[in-house]
């Protein structure tokens, strides 16, 4: 009995919001969108170093695929 809601549990906090409305995924989006723009900047003004721009592009990334996650999951009906 507990393993199965264990493992619907962990199946939910994988699958982020699935099945539910996600009134925060505008915000997230838009949040994507300027993060792109400041990595953008970030690489175009040449004030950071190599590391430094590959260390932002990760963080970049990582957020970029928890907000893609979370629209794939998320019920926009």
């Amino acid at each position: 009995m507990i393993r199965p809601a264990l493992v619907a549990t962990v199946a939910a906090l994988l699958t982020g919001c699935s099945g539910q409305p996600c009134d925060d995924l505008a915000a997230l989006q838009a949040e994507r969108e300027q993060r792109r723009a400041e990595q953008q900047r970030l690489v175009d003004e040449r004030t950071a170093t190599d590391d430094e721009i590959a260390a932002a592009d990760d963080r970049l990334h990582a957020f970029e695929r928890r907000v893609f996650e979370l629209e794939q999951s998320c019920d926009r009906g």
